[in-house]
């Protein structure tokens, strides 16, 4: 039976290098090269509010928005109406994902 593994090297692009691979986890001390894979790094990669902090508001009373974004921060935001939180960046900032956990099923009332 065999296994494919792999290693990951980042490098700055624009112009030839000449580097050595770390060779991937071996089984058995068996390895053996298939091939080497360059592809560009997708823009933004890295780059999370634990790397670029957003200013952190709400419209909530007496909330402290900005631990929203505080790695281990176990306080949350709490309202019984209608609210809006808004994260701002001193850049452009691409957004893959926003998770928004409820406490509460969330109810809409027209009219």
């Amino acid at each position: 039976m065999q296994k494919v593994v792999w290693s990951l090297t980042q490098v700055e692009g624009g112009h030839a290098i000449e580097t050595l691979l770390p060779q991937p986890p071996t089984n058995e001390g068996l390895y053996r090269d298939i091939a080497v894979l360059a592809f560009p790094t997708p823009e933004g990669e890295g780059v999370t509010t634990r790397t670029v902090v957003p200013k952190v508001t709400s419209d909530v009373p007496g909330c402290e928005a900005q631990q929203l974004v505080v790695p281990g921060n176990t306080n949350r935001l709490r309202s019984e109406k209608a609210c809006w939180i808004q994260y701002e960046f001193a850049e452009p900032f691409s957004c893959r994902s926003i998770t928004i956990r409820p406490t509460a099923p969330i109810t809409r009332r027209c009219g």
